[in-house]
């Protein structure tokens, strides 16, 4: 792409519902001979969460950067590993990769566990009860989370939360949440696509109750219960 600069030359708009930020999300998690809860976080970032890495890290050292990553789990979540890719190319997404361990499991008869691991949209970015302004974001996005997690051994899925799949405005974006439970494995994958990114003031409420949503569904907790 090319521009003459010159009197008599048009300017250039990029419409923002022309623009995607695609992102995906992959945890493996496997239990070991010695009975441990092993896992794997790989987090490929889109062209606009990788520019504010990159910002981020020319601020900060990447050990500093690697020393927040920990910081954001709780105590029984230990993160080992973590491998920062890409951050020195300007044009190359960031890759975020560690292996982590589960602690949780170790002395509960009960164990609440968010397949999220951390990844849910935690609040409604979308607060006011009315709007009279359109709402007009810096691109369309697809963010893809997906988990393959090895029942721990003397455990059994208690409760399950349920599958679903909600469109915004019939074409307008979609939510699925898709969870499964052989009795071996836990398989989920999460996706939320929205295909634009400017919405008129009348539509507001729709993609409001569309947060609010999946706030709620990326909540629910898989109750895994100890056999006895």
């Amino acid at each position: 792409h090319a521009r003459v600069i010159s009197k008599d030359t048009a300017a250039v708009y990029f419409s923002t519902d022309s623009i995607k930020e695609t992102s995906s999300t992959v945890i493996n998690i496997n239990i070991s001979d010695r009975n441990e809860i092993n896992g794997s976080y790989n987090h490929r970032m889109g062209f606009f969460e990788s520019l504010e890495t990159k910002n981020n890290l020319a601020k900060l050292s990447v050990s500093s950067y690697k020393k927040r990553i920990k910081e954001n789990y709780p105590d029984d979540f230990e993160v080992n590993n973590i491998e920062v890719d890409s951050f020195q190319s300007p044009e190359a997404p960031v890759l975020v990769k560690f292996d982590f361990k589960l602690k949780s499991f170790e002395n509960g008869g009960l164990v609440y566990f968010n397949p999220m691991m951390g990844e849910e949209i935690k609040t409604n970015p979308f607060t006011a009860v009315e709007r009279k302004y359109p709402v007009e974001m810096p691109y369309t996005k697809d963010d893809l989370y997906t988990l393959n997690m090895e029942i721990p051994k003397g455990y059994k899925v208690d409760e399950l939360p349920k599958s679903v799949r909600l469109n915004l405005n019939e074409n307008d974006g979609m939510f699925e949440y898709l969870i499964s439970n052989d009795g071996v494995y836990v398989q989920m994958r999460c996706r939320l696509v929205l295909r634009k990114a400017n919405f008129l003031n009348e539509e507001y409420q729709s993609i409001r109750e569309f947060y609010s949503t999946i706030v709620k569904k990326e909540s629910e907790q898989i109750v895994f219960k100890k056999i006895k």
